[in-house]
């Protein structure tokens, strides 16, 4: 991991999820709504789009756009779901997907 990246999880509160050739790393996310945690999706595949189905997130937002070799925040928790699992896919360009998933806690 890069100083950079390392700079902007310390400084957003985020966890870091790479977007890559294999897949997701991690495949699963379990963020803290009490200290603001929130998910920094990073790709190395091109721009792709994360999209939570059915408007069902626990972000302020249900889509986010990662441009390639950047990345993206979701911004914190907004709702209050305890070990709820959101689903979420993310879209590449090639038009495959992949399907995470992402956990609130308190």
């Amino acid at each position: 991991m890069t100083e950079a990246v390392e700079a902007v999880e310390t400084v957003v509160r985020g966890k870091l999820v790479i977007i890559g050739n294999t897949g997701v790393e991690p495949d699963e996310v379990r963020l803290s709504k009490e200290n603001g945690q929130q998910i920094i999706w990073k790709s190395d595949v091109g721009t792709v789009r994360v999209m939570f189905q059915n408007e069902e997130t626990p972000f302020k937002e249900d889509e986010f756009v990662v441009p390639n070799n950047g990345a993206t925040a979701s911004g914190p928790p907004v709702r209050d779901s305890r070990d709820v699992a959101y689903e979420y896919l993310i879209k590449r360009l090639s038009g495959s997907t992949l399907d995470p998933r992402v956990f609130i806690d308190k």
